[in-house]
């Protein structure tokens, strides 16, 4: 029997739609008490409560976390509390049995400058999200039979940014993504097919899902639109330096894996 931690997340709800598709056992929890059954243990990483956690898992799979840069920096104590404490004390009470723990990390743990490139350079994480995740990485790695995977940003058909510029593409409305604002984006399915794979294998220390290529705002709305065969003009590139303040809903998940192209 295997645990998904975070079984409402994007990542969680579609590992275990794939382990239902393929016959694996599993729970996926939940932090909604409403939601509460036998197969959706409750779970909140703000609040654990020990008592209530089993030992029968053989893999637990870590999909839970605040990953919004900007909550992370406004509100570190409470990101803190999910992404590193909540998490580790977990890992050790799992680890009482010796279950197999995969925590997903991001490649926020290592600078732009890193992040891709040279696998074996030092980390060095640049923003509250990614010190949290680093940390979190440290301490599960300190307990046997763990491994990290850490990943890139994930696009599937379903990721906000994208459905708002679809449906005000299909309604001939002018859409604004970012020139100077890039991601190496990778599909939802590779990404659970690591996970799969890497908790099969009980793989331990850190892998990678990473998208090979990198591309601006640019480049996914220019593909958005010859997908639907539209009028590029409906294209309107723009700044992030330049965004005005209350500008919402342009960007991939609160800008957690977003790289500033510095062309000076």
């Amino acid at each position: 029997m295997k645990l998904i931690i975070g079984g409402d997340s994007n990542i969680g709800r579609s590992l275990s739609k794939f382990w239902s598709e393929s016959g694996v056992e599993h729970h996926a929890s939940t932090r909604q008490f409403k939601k509460k059954s036998k197969i959706r243990p409750f779970i909140d990483l703000e609040s654990i409560d020990m008592p209530e956690m089993q030992l029968e898992y053989t893999a637990v799979v870590y999909c839970a976390g605040v990953t919004s840069l900007n909550a992370c920096e406004s509100n570190s104590s409470v990101a803190y509390q999910v992404n590193v404490v909540g998490i580790l004390a977990l890992a050790r009470h799992f680890s009482k049995s010796g279950t197999y723990q995969l925590l997903l990390s991001s490649d926020k743990v290592v600078s732009d400058k890193q992040a891709h490139t040279n696998r074996s350079t030092r980390d060095y994480p640049e923003t509250e999200y990614g010190r949290q995740k680093f940390e979190a990485e440290k301490g599960i790695l300190d307990i046997n039979n763990t491994g990290v995977l850490r990943i890139s940003k994930v696009i599937s058909p379903e990721t906000p940014l994208l459905r708002q510029w679809e449906s005000d593409l299909i309604s001939g409305k002018t859409i604004f993504p970012y020139y100077d604002v890039s991601v190496r984006p990778v599909s939802l399915l590779d990404v659970v097919k690591k996970i799969d794979g890497l908790i099969s294998k009980r793989a331990v220390g850190i892998s990678y899902a990473y998208g090979l290529v990198e591309q601006t705002y640019v480049d996914l709305a220019r593909k958005l639109v010859n997908e639907l065969a539209v009028s590029e003009k409906l294209l309107h590139p723009v700044s992030f330096l330049n965004r005005p303040l209350s500008d919402e809903n342009t960007s991939l998940d609160d800008f957690d894996t977003l790289k500033i192209i510095n062309n000076s």
